[in-house]
């Protein structure tokens, strides 16, 4: 039975159940799971990395995501086909780092009208657009009757990190609903100098002595720590508590953690 999953920036409201509905209509035999309709408006970095975290845990599914806040101009309109599954959205950066598990991967510009509604609307390219296509290819269309290869796609920007003898500049990615603040700093770039049981200086709207640990509950409740997020990159959380209202750092906010003993440039 053919898996479609969906995520956007549309709330639970009109925009979702229309794309579904233009789905089940064209394959009414569809599986359709819900990965995530809160991404923040607009927020195409975000919903780029719950993307890239969440679709390598359904294989061999069709993906379709819409954050398009350039819906209608001239940016394409992709699917992009890896062993591991395939993707379907804008060219926007979206879907590249989930294309990035497939390994190697095409992409394909939706440019073949058969596959889409028969009146598309300059603002909606979710129902008009991606869902026709992902509802052709459950169906057993390939990806290369959709349109002609694209060889060069928009980059995503997740921010510059430095990690230095003494000292880890990053950006904040992600927040989930706990105040748990994921950052754009994976595990393979942090220092020697970073170990479990460690104690450093993180840099925020204030200064606090935080404990590299293993999980939450390695310290104590309502105080700041670092540790690596189930995704794989360095995270700063509260136990029992709000990162964000701790430290006073949201996503696109930078920060800074030092070796204590490392003096202040």
């Amino acid at each position: 039975m053919p898996l479609i999953t969906l995520l956007s920036d549309f709330g639970p409201g009109k925009y979702v159940a229309a794309m579904k509905g233009v789905i089940l209509s064209i394959n009414p035999e569809a599986t359709l799971v819900d990965l995530d309709h809160d991404i923040p408006a607009q927020n195409v970095r975000e919903g780029a990395f719950v993307l890239g975290a969440v679709v390598p845990y359904y294989p061999s599914a069709i993906h379709l995501a819409v954050v398009d806040p350039e819906v209608g101009g001239p940016r394409r309109p992709l699917v992009i086909e890896g062993e591991k599954g395939i993707l379907v959205g804008p060219d926007n950066g979206l879907l590249l780092p989930a294309a990035a598990t497939f390994g190697d991967f095409t992409a394909y510009e939706l440019s073949n009208v058969e596959y889409r509604l028969p009146e598309v609307s300059h603002t909606f390219h979710g129902r008009d657009i991606f869902a026709p296509a992902a509802a052709h290819l459950s169906l057993g269309v390939e990806p290369s009757e959709m349109g002609k290869a694209v060889r060069s796609l928009v980059e995503l920007d997740f921010g510059e990190y430095e990690v230095t003898e003494d000292v880890i500049r990053g950006e904040i990615l992600f927040e989930d609903r706990f105040g748990n603040l994921i950052t754009n700093v994976p595990q393979e770039a942090l220092p020697s100098w970073t170990s479990l049981g460690g104690s450093y200086s993180l840099e925020a709207s204030t200064i606090h002595e935080v404990p590299f640990v293993k999980s939450y509950t390695a310290h104590d409740p309502g105080k700041a720590l670092l540790t690596l997020s189930s995704d794989g990159y360095l995270e700063i959380a509260v136990n029992w508590g709000n990162a964000r209202e701790t430290v006073g750092l949201g996503p696109g906010e930078r920060f800074v953690v030092r070796k204590s003993s490392a003096k202040k440039s």
